[in-house]
């Protein structure tokens, strides 16, 4: 037993390495993260929320925003002070024209926006945005808040053209 026991082991290790790439990471990107992901024993309660939403166009969210700070509540954003000690998971939101978006550089066909809103089709989620002050609240709906039912936090974001 223990002579084919041990080959498996390192056979399976092999593999894991291989899977998880060259950055030895085995977390998901957000991006790639699929309702479907989730087993129903991990997350069966999953929150899906209605993303059914009609285009209302909001010319003053189009372009690049850059995040700067990642926060608990709005009301904790300090434009002087930095909350989020560590590097920021979203770096950027692109919001074009007719709803279609970007995010980190790259097309994010499985997101689009509607005035106020970003919903993304994998996780089904609406992300609530406001914009207040020159900067962008978006709502972070993660794992915490789809599985856990924790409140989501906020990304604050900055318009590059401002």
């Amino acid at each position: 037993m223990k002579k084919i026991l041990l080959p498996a082991l390192v056979l399976f290790s092999l593999c894991q390495a291989f899977a998880l790439g060259p950055n030895r990471s085995n977390k998901i990107p957000h991006r790639q993260t699929k309702a479907t992901s989730v087993s129903g024993a991990s997350c069966p309660n999953k929150i899906q929320d209605n993303i059914n939403l009609p285009f209302v166009d909001d010319k003053q969210v189009l372009g690049a925003w850059q995040s700067v700070d990642f926060v608990d509540k709005i009301e904790d954003f300090n434009p002087r002070f930095k909350t989020w000690k560590g590097d920021l998971y979203l770096k950027e939101l692109v919001f074009k024209d007719g709803g279609a978006m970007g995010e980190n550089g790259e097309d994010a066909p499985w997101l689009n926006w509607t005035s106020g809103h970003v919903l993304h089709h994998g996780d089904v989620t609406d992300s609530k945005y406001i914009i207040k002050d020159g900067y962008m609240f978006f709502e972070w709906k993660s794992g915490d808040y789809s599985c856990r039912g924790m409140a989501p936090k906020y990304y604050v974001l900055k318009n590059l053209k401002s």
